[in-house]
């Protein structure tokens, strides 16, 4: 469970600083971000096809506009959904009892 713990955490202070770019228009930030995250992402199946996330990874500055944002929010809704059923198998998880 450690390892689904470090996920929560790390992904929730990605949306975080996602958040916090997407307000100040801060492109090459969120560029950065997805870059980073998009493999993991990609892993455990987000509800965004993976050659969508692997174009926003790689997409250059200049191609990072307002005109992203649409996509933007809807790949930070797809990874929240992420956290939440991570959040809930932990929760169901830890309430189940061991067998004996």
């Amino acid at each position: 469970m450690e390892l689904l713990d470090m996920f929560i955490e790390d992904t929730e202070k990605e949306l975080s600083e996602m958040q916090d770019a997407l307000e100040t228009a801060n492109y090459m930030q969120l560029r950065h971000i997805i870059h980073k995250a998009a493999p993991l992402w990609g892993m455990i199946r987000i509800n965004v096809p993976l050659n969508e996330l692997e174009e926003m990874a790689s997409l250059s500055s200049e191609k990072w506009c307002k005109e992203l944002d649409a996509r933007i929010k809807r790949l930070m809704g797809a990874v929240e959904q992420a956290v939440k059923k991570a959040k809930e198998f932990l929760i169901h998880s830890s309430s189940s009892t061991p067998l004996q």
